[in-house]
């Protein structure tokens, strides 16, 4: 995450899915943080990180977060 690239990508969401109700959200996370750069293998460890948050019912932790972006 970046002060200004994280802001940045949640606003795009924002225009995406549009304003939700504090009751409906949508979950997001990092994998870049715990694995690194993947490039062509980006997508499909999202798919399998998502798919494990899933069966799981538990959202993983970023490693090293201590407090959210606060511009977000």
């Amino acid at each position: 995450g970046t002060p200004l690239g994280d802001p940045i990508e949640l606003d795009g969401l924002t225009l995406a899915f549009g304003e939700q109700a504090v009751t409906q959200y949508c979950a997001i996370g990092s994998l870049k943080s715990n694995l690194g750069h993947l490039t062509q293998a980006a997508g499909v460890a999202g798919l399998i990180k998502t798919a494990l948050a899933l069966h799981h019912r538990q959202l993983p932790p970023s490693i090293n977060l201590n407090r959210p972006n606060p511009a977000l």
